[in-house]
């Protein structure tokens, strides 16, 4: 056997190795993405229902501590909503409004929060705001 076979040989099988490993790789970038996904969605839910909470504490207006966690938790949704932003594929003003009726995001604060993100240095911005209902 001479060396120009064996290195079209050895060439193949590491050629054949490759596109198998990219394949595993692609599939647990998925999965990892996809899990990603769930928990951003799943403290954007438990902020929610924070700033819920503190919204409707008659403390709010009396106590520094529970004002300061009420907005800590308007920074800390703020960041989450950037998360789920980013983990779009193509995020676009159809995608809050998709939001909105799967009541992911409610309230006009957080569709405003939402909105910005069309603006992130990344992003374009594919189309006009408009008025999102309420769902």
């Amino acid at each position: 056997m001479d060396v120009s076979l064996l290195t079209t040989i050895l060439g193949t099988v590491a050629s054949i190795a490759g596109v198998g490993i990219a394949a595993v790789q692609s599939v647990r970038l998925r999965q990892l993405r996809r899990l990603t996904h769930a928990d951003v969605w799943h403290a954007i839910s438990t902020t929610q229902s924070t700033i819920r909470n503190l919204e409707h504490s008659p403390a709010l207006k009396n106590d520094t501590a529970v004002a300061q966690a009420y907005a800590k938790a308007g920074e800390i949704f703020k960041h989450l909503i950037k998360q789920a932003a980013l983990a779009e594929r193509r995020f676009s003003e159809a995608t809050i409004q998709r939001w909105v009726k799967e009541e992911k995001i409610y309230g006009q604060w957080q569709i405003a929060q939402a909105r910005k993100q069309l603006f992130g240095s990344d992003r374009q911005r594919e189309t006009v705001p408009e008025q999102v209902s309420e769902a």
